[in-house]
């Protein structure tokens, strides 16, 4: 029961983590009133979370390990707490980028502390229905802010928008303080030397089949999950496109949790992850001849929603020690941000050249290219 609690403490966490993104990603058109003409500058404001995530993602593994995972995940939750209420103040733009580059360390060191604890305190049986469960944390943060964030903000205000989320912030240290307790979770018995960029850790990772599997698969995942919602309204109506960019994000959790964890509970992480990416190619086959109907959207987002969650329990399942979980971890975090980074972009580019056919050409390659590093690291593994 303690780690029931204890799991659901870290994935109320985990949502203050998605929100700090999600807060002025959909806050947007508020920020573009207070501020003015800063025009596409407003949008590096979201995108800066991603370009730390990018440089520092295995250097903030291993400070994680080397500090201690209580202790930074209390670090992160506090550091956000700050940086967003002196984000409510509404400060010069150019201060707004400082502390959102200080914001994205808080981000990261929690999107990697946060699923090394959840796989640490999970038993083997539910290792891979918690770490499923913990997938989900991204969208239903942005579905919390869409439903209750933007009343608030409509409400009360930038500045109260932003004072919410430094409140659940600092309640979640708090909690985390008085509830999770120091043990063998709180920290990496190796001997590590914290360097937030390290070549040589960089080789370790990306050389290793163990480490370096999630990451890789979710490198194309996130190529295709935020952009191929972000041309939703292009591929059908506009009345359709409104109801869409809600249920989207929902169809991909629902499938996450429910499909997704009933065949986390007879198969192998690596084998759901095959079979999400799999029903995703024949989803963009059927696309191709149909076209990107509405069924046919919620058919895609569903079966990458085995893809999201499973993806996470592939991380426990090929690595059995902390010190390779924490490393996959800051892999997934940083593939993760590159996939964010270029896929929308690009698939935007494509479309306008290409049309319909390039951009499911695009989406066609990435769920191919990422069947493919499975089977071929699987390969690669078997005749080690």
């Amino acid at each position: 029961m303690k780690a029931l609690f204890q799991f659901i403490l870290l994935w109320l966490a985990g949502l203050g983590a998605s929100t700090q993104y999600a807060k002025l990603s959909l806050a947007l058109p508020a920020l573009e009133a207070y501020y003015g003409s800063a025009g596409a500058r407003l949008g590096l404001l979201v995108s800066l979370l991603s370009f730390v995530g990018l440089a520092f993602g295995l250097g903030a593994a291993s400070v994680v390990a080397a500090l201690g995972f209580r202790r930074m995940l209390i670090t992160a939750l506090v550091l956000g707490a700050g940086v967003a209420l002196l984000e409510s103040l509404l400060p010069p733009l150019p201060v707004m980028f400082a502390l959102r580059l200080v914001e994205g360390v808080s981000h990261l060191l929690l999107v990697v502390v946060i699923p090394t604890l959840i796989a640490s305190i999970a038993s083997e049986r539910l290792r891979a229905v918690a770490m499923t469960l913990w997938g989900t944390f991204f969208g239903v943060g942005f579905a919390l802010v869409g439903a209750f964030g933007l009343p608030l903000l409509e409400a009360r205000g930038l500045s109260a928008f932003l004072v919410a989320h430094a409140v659940w912030m600092g309640l979640m240290a708090c909690l985390v303080v008085m509830l999770v307790e120091k043990g063998r979770a709180s920290r990496e018995e190796r001997a590590w030397h914290p360097a937030f960029f390290s070549l040589a850790l960089h080789r370790e990772v990306y050389t290793s089949i163990p480490i370096a599997t999630s990451a890789l698969v979710w490198l194309f995942y996130t190529a295709t999950y935020v952009s191929a919602l972000t041309l939703t309204p292009k591929w059908v109506g506009a009345d359709e496109a409104v109801a869409l960019a809600a249920l989207l994000p929902l169809v991909s959790i629902v499938s996450s949790v429910t499909i997704g964890n009933l065949l986390l509970l007879r198969f192998p992480a690596v084998t759901v992850v095959k079979t999400g990416l799999v029903a995703a190619l024949l989803t963009v086959m059927a696309m191709a001849f149909s076209g990107p109907v509405a069924s046919l959207l919620m058919a895609l987002f569903a079966s990458i929603g085995l893809v999201q969650g499973a993806s996470f329990a592939v991380v426990p399942e090929l690595n059995r020690d902390t010190h390779d979980r924490v490393l996959a971890n800051g892999a997934m975090a940083q593939t993760g941000n590159i996939g964010n980074l270029v896929g929308t972009p690009l698939l935007l580019m494509l479309f306008q050249s290409g049309g319909k056919a390039a951009a499911l050409l695009y989406l066609g390659a990435c769920y191919l290219a990422g069947l493919g590093v499975l089977v071929g690291l699987g390969w690669l593994a078997r005749r080690q």
